[in-house]
């Protein structure tokens, strides 16, 4: 399903591109009519001409869309491939990856805190600092294997981004090649139509 901006770009490509040709294209009502008779000869070929130019037209228009949408697609792949890459090196987008890092990390801040303040309140060889201690150490070592976890499940991502992101390039080349071969048809088609005249 198009949007309206797809619709509305589609047809401003196909007048844009049409007022830059110099052409245009009566339509002949009699020939296109269900049960109006079959045009002879200079007319009929005339419209013949003129639907083969509708038609590249068309063509075209469709080409522009397509390679549009394949534009969007490849710049949201590399924006996932530069999210990845910032998410293996421990980056923000890390959190966004494994949300529950940050509560972690902080729990583990909070219960850091709680020991150097049973440190300073009861001394080292308190039990309560001791047991606060132990605690602060445990939490440190499974955010550590968490983060360590997270970064190695962003870096598997990476080359999910990296093969997504070279395939969209690959088919927004080749879409950019199929416009490119509908152009040249529908300059073709208006050369044959003009030297029809």
């Amino acid at each position: 399903m198009r949007s309206c901006a797809m619709r509305r770009r589609s047809v401003f490509a196909s007048i844009v591109l049409l007022s830059v040709l110099g052409l245009t294209i009566p339509i002949a009502l009699g020939q296109t009519r269900p049960g109006g008779g079959a045009a002879t000869g200079p007319a009929d070929s005339q419209a013949g001409l003129r639907e083969r130019l509708v038609e590249r037209v068309a063509e075209l228009s469709k080409r522009i869309e397509e390679r549009l949408e394949l534009q969007r697609l490849a710049g949201r792949a590399d924006d996932e491939l530069a999210r990845q890459e910032e998410a293996a090196r421990g980056g923000e987008s890390l959190n966004a990856i494994s949300p529950w890092l940050t509560n972690n990390q902080y729990q583990l801040r909070q219960a850091e805190i709680q020991r150097d303040l049973m440190l300073d309140q009861y001394g080292k060889e308190n039990p309560r600092y001791k047991a606060a201690a132990r605690r602060a150490a445990e939490m440190r070592e499974a955010y550590e294997r968490q983060l360590a976890a997270a970064q190695s499940k962003a870096a598997a991502g990476i080359e999910n981004a990296r093969a997504e992101a070279a395939a969209t390039q690959k088919k927004l080349q080749d879409a950019a090649k199929r416009e490119e071969a509908a152009k040249r048809e529908l300059i073709e088609s208006a050369a044959a139509a003009v030297n029809a005249r």
